[in-house]
């Protein structure tokens, strides 16, 4: 190797070296960045009390006559909804369902093979109570003008929006307080938020009942309740009706950067 060539390499490596030092920083200050950080959770909770309440009421009617058993429920039916328009609910708020037909045999051959009992008609009316006042009205009256079954009371909140931002508002705000908690303890600083992570928030559900399948296939005869309620309502009449509480929950986690 003539004394130019060794010139020429000489120089060829120190510009590579050279070049190669932005790239060795940056990896170091990305590494010294990935462990200055702290990362934290929040979570928070708001109670809220039911604002208004949606009742499912089943119509059942039996007879050999198929015109009758219809006209029976049918007009059972009609019953609940102008007792629902009597106490001031709006038409929006009151809907038909579900509508079942079927004749009835002896036994349960699916071939329908046995004796012929009667045609079964099965209808469900939902109404959404705003006013939670006229629960038991509206309870009574339905089971007094034809309503065969409860199916399902659920109790609801409006402004469901505000109540759930308020919440992962407090979320983070506990996952902040946290973090400066634990940086002040070792004499370090929050700098810029680095990520945030936001989990699902679980929704409040407060009710009883079932439906027609679970009622005929051993679970209807049973009070169904599935609340995050510090009262959970059960199935009551009168002055007995206690709302409770609903609870709206979110959970934050949040990484600051250390300076």
């Amino acid at each position: 190797m003539t004394m130019k060539t060794k010139l020429n390499f000489s120089l060829l490596l120190c510009l590579v070296l050279v070049l190669s030092l932005p790239i060795f920083a940056q990896d170091e200050e990305t590494t010294i960045n990935q462990t200055r950080r702290i990362t934290t959770s929040g979570s928070a909770e708001v109670r809220v009390v039911p604002s208004r309440v949606v009742l499912t009421f089943g119509v059942e009617t039996f007879s050999p006559e198929l015109a009758v058993a219809k006209r029976e429920n049918d007009s059972k039916a009609s019953a609940i909804i102008s007792l629902s328009k009597e106490l001031g609910v709006e038409p929006k708020d009151v809907q038909t369902d579900y509508i079942f037909v079927e004749p009835v045999y002896e036994g349960y051959d699916d071939r329908r093979v046995g004796k012929f009992l009667h045609y079964l008609v099965r209808k469900t009316v939902v109404v959404l109570l705003r006013d939670t006042s006229k629960f038991e009205t509206l309870l009574s009256g339905a089971l007094e003008r034809g309503a065969t079954h409860v199916l399902r009371v659920s109790f609801e909140v409006d402004d469901l929006k505000r109540h759930r931002d308020k919440a992962r508002s407090d979320a983070i705000k506990a996952a902040r307080d946290k973090a400066q908690a634990l940086a002040g303890e070792l004499g370090a600083k929050l700098g810029r938020v680095m990520s945030i992570q936001d989990y699902a928030s679980y929704d409040p559900a407060l009710f009883y009942g079932g439906s027609w399948r679970a009622l005929y296939s051993g679970g209807g005869g049973q009070s169904q309740i599935s609340s995050q309620a510090d009262s959970p309502v059960s199935p009551t009449f009168g002055d007995a009706l206690a709302l409770g509480q609903m609870r709206i929950s979110a959970q934050i986690n949040v990484s600051f950067e250390l300076q």
